[in-house]
């Protein structure tokens, strides 16, 4: 694998007049002979992409979810640069894999509950793309504690459309985040069938697991209080937090006395949401 190099280019430029006395003429320096121009530093035009992955909380009786992924199972796309979208519809771009150890394919997704895994990572070539292919090769579930079964998966594969960009020497990172609770379905029958729910959250540059002098990530879930455009006070723990969800992901319909859950930086007594996931109101019972 290529390494990834940072190369700062700087140029000064030295000019040297030798004065023989005060009232002479200076005489100029003798020209150095000629010799091979130095060669131009190497600049990098490739990026690093990272995988993680992360599960929500499954139901009680849900007691281990085995995932395999199919080997060269993760594979991002990369656009051509003209027309872009109609080439995608046709397409066309290159599928590129990324690179993930054998002993990492197969993970417990209640072992991995509330952190992030690191699954594998390649770099590639800087640019745009536009889409994620997830392809599973089987998932396993228990039950109480029992024995794994294998479980039906209408598909095994998963695609994602979602644009983003590599840059030259920085690290992007796709999380890829299972709603256990979410995915598996238990049949009257007894069988076990397990339609994934995923979604992607993607970070690139200072936002990929580094955070500015100052900055501090968070992550907490509290009630809407007000909203005003791209502006929110929440109440978390009798504490009022003013949030900026205006670069934010919002799942759902926020509404003023919902729950939230937030994820983002705390800068400056403000939270700079990047994830924001609406829970629903719980109906009263009669």
């Amino acid at each position: 694998m290529k390494r990834v190099l940072s190369v700062v280019i700087g140029v000064v430029l030295i000019m040297a007049l030798s004065l023989t006395s005060i009232g002479c003429i200076a005489e100029p320096a003798p020209e150095a002979p000629a010799g091979p121009a130095p060669a131009a530093p190497a600049v990098s035009n490739t990026g690093m992409v990272k995988l993680l992955v992360t599960d929500a909380p499954p139901g009680e009786n849900v007691t281990s979810i085995m995932v395999t992924i199919a080997e060269g199972g993760v594979e991002i796309h990369k656009a051509v640069a003209e027309q872009e979208q109609q080439r995608i519809q046709q397409g066309e771009g290159e599928w590129i894999t990324i690179d993930i150890a054998e002993d990492d394919r197969t993970f417990d997704l209640l072992d991995i509950r509330g952190i992030e895994q690191f699954l594998g990572e390649s770099e590639v070539d800087a640019g745009k793309y536009t889409q994620l292919r997830l392809t599973i090769d089987k998932i396993e579930v228990a039950l109480d504690g029992g024995e794994l079964q294998i479980a039906n998966l209408p598909s095994g594969v998963l695609k994602f459309v979602r644009p983003f960009d590599v840059v030259a020497d920085e690290t992007t990172e796709i999380l890829i985040d299972f709603d256990a609770d979410r995915s598996v379905n238990v049949t009257g029958a007894g069988k076990i069938q397990v339609k994934p729910v995923v979604k992607l959250e993607i970070k690139t540059g200072k936002q990929a697991g580094q955070t500015a002098e100052g900055e501090e990530e968070i992550e907490f879930e509290g009630t809407i209080e007000t909203i005003d455009g791209d502006i929110w006070t929440m109440t978390v723990d009798d504490e009022t937090r003013i949030v900026d969800v205006s670069e934010a992901e919002i799942d759902g319909e926020p509404e003023v006395g919902l729950e939230a859950e937030v994820e983002g930086i705390l800068e400056d007594d403000t939270v700079i949401a990047s994830e924001v996931e609406i829970k629903e109101a719980e109906e009263e019972e009669d």
